[in-house]
Parts: C-alpha cells; structure tokens; sequence
C-alpha cells in the first residue's frame, strides 16, 4: 500500500467527525509546507482515474474524497444522455470534462476550454490517463470576443484561479474565442450542457453566449458559478429575458459536506450580495427534475 492509499484510508477511518474534518486539512497545511505533497493517481467515485495531490484545492477534494462539487457531480449525471454533447468552459485539469464523458460515453462529445498553458498540459494527462478520446481540449480563454486576452495565474494551492479579469501575480497572454467560434466547433443546436466557471469572467461568457442563445434546444442546461464580486440577477437576466429558468444548486466546500452530501435537491434562486452562488438554466421544466432525480 503506498503512502497516498494509506493516508486516503486513515483519513475516512479516525473516529468522529472533528477528527475527519481536521486530519485532511492538516495534512494540506503539511503539504502546502513542503511536507509531503501526496502525489499520485486517484481512481475517482464515478470510475475515472485523475493526477492529484494534497496542495492545490481540486486535487485535494479528489484525493481524500474522490470527486468535487458532489451535487454538481451527480446532477449532471443524472442529467446527461449517452451520446450528449457537453461544453465545459473554464475546464482546470479536466475533472468535470471526464465526468461528462463518463456520462455520454464514446459516442458523445465534450468540447474543454482552458487558458492556462499549464493546467491546459494537465488537462490532456487526466485525458490521455483514461483514453478519453470524446473529449477536445482546447487552449483557449472564452471571452466577449476573440483576440489575446492576459491571464492572471493564482497560486498553486488554488491554481483554479486564474482569471482573465483580475489578479496581481504572474500571467501571460492567452488566445481568446467567443461563442460565435465555438459554434465553428460544434452545432450548438446538439448541445445538452454548458458549463460556465471562469473566475470572474461569466459576464463576457454569458455576453458571448446571448447573440447565439437560440440556437439551443429547450432541453439544454447551463450551470454557471456566479462570484460574489457579481450582481447576481443582473447577470443572469438576459438568459431569463430568452426564456431560461434558474435554479439554485447546493454547493459546498466543507468536508462535513463532502463525507455526507445528501440527495440533489435544487431551490430558487435567491441572490445575495457578497455570496458565491452556483446555478443551473433551463428553458425545459423537466430537465430540473432530471437533475435532482434521473430519468423519469
């Protein structure tokens, strides 16, 4: 047993909640310090293997719990159809792009869009690990338009932030494509979930997205992470303007939520300021049921 299993085991093993809350994130703490990264392969709980260790965030969900956002997760698998076509917009190293194609298998088609050079290198490993070949990744920022836009690089604990729209670190300068490219990539009309978590940048998303809006089907889902430096309604209202309804879905980072995280359960949405949110758009009243419950 190497180092990594027994920690994974240890941690779900210790008695009482406190301990299993604490014990994962000390260990970050370790890592984080030099002490240990935990660095391996993860078979994760929906069946697809992925590059982890215990500093930056992702990587660290996956490797004591193996999945990340769990009602996220298992609402899309719940939603998703065999042969679906996904586009995951802000795809880090690839666990929501595996996921999908989990979801739709070999005859489906996910389309993955990551700026940064790195985390875009990391993303083809976690594909090229599980012989993904329905996933396309591309090494593009999804912007209001296209051109060369300057991502700003987060710290390696939390490399999932990088943004296009704010940051003070390292950066380079990224390709940029708007929807109007992405519909060269694919029909748009066969597209049965975009995902949109881009670090501050959905407006330009969503402002991409509207010219093209109908050309969707009815049955499409948008689940977007709406930041707490964004006004909610407004940035979702020209997607209820076309006709979308919102729900919100349960998102949390606690370990207490990832040990027990219940059944789907989406509720309105109700915004507040200073708070992160994650939703999901739907013109298609039954699609939400299919999220929270599986095909009828």
């Amino acid at each position: 047993m190497s180092f990594a299993d027994f920690d994974r085991r240890l941690a779900r093993s210790l008695p009482g909640d406190f301990l299993k809350d604490v014990y994962p994130r000390a260990m970050r703490w370790f890592a984080e310090h030099g002490l240990g990264r935990g660095e391996g392969v993860v078979s994760t709980k929906y069946g697809f293997d992925m590059q982890v260790n215990r500093v930056d965030s992702i990587k660290w969900y996956l490797h004591y719990f193996g999945e990340f956002e769990p009602h996220i997760s298992a609402a899309w698998t719940n939603f998703l159809p065999r042969s679906g076509v996904v586009l995951d917009i802000g795809a880090n190293i690839g666990y929501h792009s595996l996921l999908a194609a989990q979801c739709v298998g070999p005859q489906g088609r996910v389309i993955s869009f990551e700026p940064s050079g790195r985390i875009y290198r990391e993303l083809c490993a976690n594909v090229a690990l599980n012989r993904a070949s329905q996933i396309s990744p591309q090494n593009v920022a999804v912007a209001d338009q296209a051109g060369t836009v300057e991502l700003h690089y987060a710290g390696e604990n939390e490399q999932g932030g990088s943004s296009i729209v704010r940051g003070v670190g390292p950066s380079e300068a990224v390709r940029a494509i708007s929807f109007a490219d992405i519909g060269k990539l694919v029909d748009l009309s066969q597209v049965d979930l975009i995902k949109i978590d881009v670090e501050g940048a959905e407006p330009l998303v969503i402002g991409s997205l509207v010219p093209t809006v109908g050309m969707l089907k009815d049955q499409c889902a948008i689940f977007l992470e709406i930041g707490d430096e964004h006004d909610g309604e407004a940035l979702i209202a020209p997607l209820l303007e076309a006709g979308f309804q919102v729900r919100e879905i349960r998102n949390e980072y606690r370990t207490s939520f990832y040990r027990n995280p219940g059944k789907v359960a989406l509720r309105p949405f109700r915004f507040e300021p200073g708070r992160l949110h994650d939703v999901v758009l739907c013109r298609d009243e039954a699609g939400f049921a299919r999220m929270e419950n599986g095909p009828a």
